[in-house]
């Protein structure tokens, strides 16, 4: 599998400050995005509450003088993270802010506007509600939870928390190509293969997936 217009650090970078930046992470997962943070320049600390996703960003960091020299992992959720206010100059939510509840969901918006500097960002990194890659991880049963409800619900809670100011929002689809079905197959684990073959066929092996990135400062 290769994934092609990842804009990610690029639309980031447009509205964020990276180089030399003391930036929170939250929802690292397996360290991807972490990657990219510090390559741009940033030093992160990238946190998840699943201890297993810690254990493989860790992993993936010792691959990379960059992570090394610029991440520090740590199990923790934004609830139980024990820093001071104002530590840090930009707070990144990577693909983690629509797992949370509704109530939630507030109070990690107010959590992080106390470790944020009165300057800094805060970034929301969001998947998408459609794409071709989304419908095939549903219809193929690569997952089983329709997050499509969270994700709406995600979008109008930081959308109308009366804490954030907008900066900016901006949109892009990255494209996911795979190089057969067996490259599919092992890329993605799918549960029910039938129709899948043909459905990547209908897609040149090449599905999107829908991105959205907002931007906001304390209001």
């Amino acid at each position: 599998m290769r994934r092609h217009d990842d804009k990610y650090i690029e639309y980031l970078g447009n509205l964020v400050t990276l180089p030399e930046t003391y930036l929170l992470e939250i929802g690292c997962g397996s360290g991807f995005r972490t990657q990219q943070l510090s390559e741009a320049g940033a030093c992160v600390l990238a946190i998840d509450d699943n201890p297993n996703a810690v254990r493989k960003a860790r992993e993936r960091a010792r691959e990379n003088e960059f992570v090394l020299q610029r991440a520090v992992f740590a199990n923790n959720s934004v609830f139980d993270l024990q820093v001071e206010d104002n530590t840090f100059e930009a707070v990144v939510f990577s693909f983690s802010f629509h797992h949370y509840r509704r109530l939630d969901m507030h109070a990690a918006i107010d959590q992080v506007l106390r470790f944020v500097t009165s300057e800094g960002e805060i970034a929301f990194f969001e998947p998408g509600v459609a794409g071709t890659l989304y419908e095939a991880e549903l219809r193929f049963k690569s997952r089983t939870d329709d997050e499509r409800i969270a994700k709406l619900c995600a979008y109008e809670v930081m959308r109308t928390h009366r804490g954030l100011k907008l900066v900016d929002e901006l949109h892009y689809d990255e494209v996911f190509e795979f190089e057969s079905l067996d490259d599919y197959l092992a890329a993605m684990k799918p549960k029910d293969t039938v129709g899948l073959e043909h459905y990547l066929e209908e897609n040149n092996y090449r599905l999107t997936a829908p991105r959205r990135l907002n931007v906001y400062r304390a209001n």
